[in-house]
């Protein structure tokens, strides 16, 4: 399965977020699934496709033009697949996945998982969407999502639009990934 992983450039303060990634990475190659993500080798992107290369597991990174001058990006560890743009990014890693999975990021995660978040909703996208939710750090966004349904504004409720998982582990056990 070609599984997509949203997830941040950089380090983040807390280490837990780094082994995660990591833990993510050797788990997903160990059951012989693709890794498709933004194509970064630093922060938490770097640390997935460091564990998943301990495993021999096949990477795709999807890199755009764009972010080539800002992110630092190389062929080791993956296959790389190079994008004119941002959007065009995006649509070329969803063409690719068979799922998402969506661990801790900053604004470029929450925009890759709020598109396919969308996508579902509006009947576009069928594949299962996963929010990795390490230390509760998805836990404000969820937050804004209950008082949107509050306040009418989505509908999240008895759609299965995503799935969370405290930690890996917690999502393999349930998906038996």
């Amino acid at each position: 399965m070609n599984i997509c992983i949203f997830c941040s450039s950089g380090d983040g303060i807390n280490p837990i977020y780094k082994e995660t990634a990591y833990q993510m990475g050797l788990m997903l190659a160990e059951r012989g699934h693709t890794i498709i993500h933004g194509g970064g080798t630093q922060g938490l992107m770097g640390q997935l496709i460091r564990g998943a290369a301990i495993r021999k597991g096949r990477v795709i990174g999807v890199v755009s033009d764009e972010v080539r001058k800002v992110e630092e990006h190389t062929n080791e560890f993956q296959e790389v697949i190079a994008t004119p743009s941002l959007s065009a990014r995006k649509s070329t890693m969803m063409l690719l996945s068979n799922a998402y999975l969506i661990m801790p990021g900053g604004f470029g995660t929450l925009d890759e998982a709020c598109e396919v978040i969308t996508r579902k909703q509006l009947g576009l996208l069928k594949t299962p969407i996963s929010f990795i939710n390490i230390n509760n750090y998805w836990s404000s966004f969820f937050a804004f999502i209950a008082n949107a349904e509050r306040e009418k504004m989505i509908i999240t409720a008895n759609r299965d639009t995503f799935r969370i998982y405290k930690s890996v582990e917690h999502y393999f056990a349930e998906t038996d990934g």
